[in-house]
């Protein structure tokens, strides 16, 4: 039973649009910017650095790992250098593409087109599906020591999927939406 007054309240639409009451105020490009592109890099930047920095440091654990069944050690097996040189370049073509979104969203902020914002949402939403795609590759590649609760590898994993499990980052909704537009089609709500 509390009354907020008017003045405290910033209309979720308004937001939305990059159009609230700050944007009238403030002269910083952020209040003019439309909330969704804004959460959907903020919450896909993560996923992307953290599959960067398991990368890394597996990259730097295999060499001193030996083959339980004797043979070579993961240091020399081809399947583990192929994942290794394959998670790399993933990792950078996502962080290019959210790179890119963030440029075109710092170009056109409230003036983008709702094709435009729904095509950098389904962007983001790739960058988090990749980021999962390369720490399944990874985790392989981690062998079963990757998946020990202690391991950092494995709370990765766990952490990335919750992640793409978001809505915003439902890949096929925001691949379908996406796809609507490139047909001439609206976009589906909330746009």
């Amino acid at each position: 039973n509390v009354v907020v007054p008017e003045e405290r309240t910033v209309s979720v639409a308004d937001m939305a649009n990059g159009r609230a009451r700050g944007a009238r105020l403030h002269a910083g490009p952020l209040y003019r910017t439309p909330m969704l592109p804004i959460l959907g890099l903020a919450a896909s930047m993560p996923a992307v650095g953290l599959a960067r920095a398991t990368l890394r440091e597996l990259q730097q654990e295999i060499p001193g790992r030996e083959s339980y069944l004797g043979g070579p050690g993961r240091v020399d097996r081809a399947s583990i250098q192929i994942r290794l040189a394959r998670a790399l370049i993933e990792v950078g073509q996502a962080e290019w593409l959210l790179r890119e979104i963030v440029r075109e969203v710092s170009e056109v902020r409230d003036q983008a087109s709702p094709d435009q914002r729904v095509r950098w949402l389904a962007a983001a939403a790739m960058t988090v599906a990749q980021s999962r795609e390369v720490l399944f590759s990874l985790s392989e590649a981690g062998g079963a020591t990757a998946h020990f609760l202690d391991h950092p590898l494995q709370r990765a994993v766990r952490d990335v999927n919750v992640m793409a499990s978001h809505t915003v980052f439902d890949l096929d909704q925001r691949l379908e939406n996406y796809g609507r537009t490139l047909l001439g089609l609206p976009p589906l709500p909330p746009f």
